[in-house]
């Protein structure tokens, strides 16, 4: 919750993910670990696939740069910091 609001209602950003797509998420390929400590975080980047990165309207975060760093394929919105570093179909 560092970039926005919390939830409303006692909600989690889980709940409303799920409840946003629904069906079309495949939960067996999606992990949501929650808070964990950086070296779990940067192990967790080094075998993914993919990282998604949708913070509209807020600044490139660290997050982005380290799943660029650890080789991840980065999924983010077409907003002018995102698009400084994201070239489409070679790194994103």
């Amino acid at each position: 919750m560092s970039y926005s609001d919390p939830p409303p209602y006692g909600a989690t950003y889980r709940e409303m993910l799920l409840a946003e797509v629904g069906d079309k998420l495949d939960l067996s390929r999606v992990h949501f670990l929650g808070q964990v400590p950086y070296e779990t975080f940067a192990n967790v980047l080094q075998v993914s696939t993919v990282h998604v990165h949708l913070t509209y309207p807020f600044v490139l975060s660290w997050s982005f740069l380290e799943a660029m760093a650890a080789g991840c394929v980065v999924v983010g919105s077409a907003t002018p910091p995102v698009l400084e570093v994201l070239r489409d179909g070679e790194n994103g």
